[in-house]
């Protein structure tokens, strides 16, 4: 995961302008998707089993906007905010499967609570505050 994520912040700081990056330290940062990234990871050999990430794809728990009425009445962008970050998180889950990475765990936060779940062979773990959870290897 070290790598993974490494060769993430490196490619990152290498080929995107200043503008970006200082788009990106701040504190809302949010999920990018990078074919050309993901793509580095095959052709480099690696296998990805394991997935932490801050949001979840959108059909995993939970799948509706259910209880952030108020903080949505605050933001008018949060709704697609939102949208927009569980997109992307599909879409990095789409390449990873097609590109037949032996995915297994996928850990994600962000909703506060816990949830434990097997999708498609996958088993997808929501992390409540302060929750710890060892990987499986």
């Amino acid at each position: 995961m070290k790598l993974f994520k490494g060769i993430f912040s490196k490619k990152q700081q290498s080929e995107e302008s200043a503008e970006v990056e200082q788009q990106q330290q701040t504190i809302s940062e949010p999920p990018f998707y990078s074919p050309a990234l993901l793509n580095e990871l095959r052709q480099m050999q690696i296998q990805i089993d394991t997935v932490v990430t801050h949001t979840a794809p959108s059909f995993c728990v939970p799948t509706d906007k259910n209880g952030i009425e108020s903080w949505l009445a605050r933001d008018n962008a949060l709704f697609l905010d939102c949208e927009m970050e569980r997109n992307t998180i599909n879409k990095i889950h789409e390449h990873l499967l097609a590109d037949k990475h032996p995915l297994r765990q996928w850990f994600y936060g962000h909703f506060h609570l816990h949830n434990e779940a097997t999708i498609d062979g996958i088993d997808f773990t929501a992390l409540d505050i302060m929750q710890i959870r060892n990987a499986n290897y």
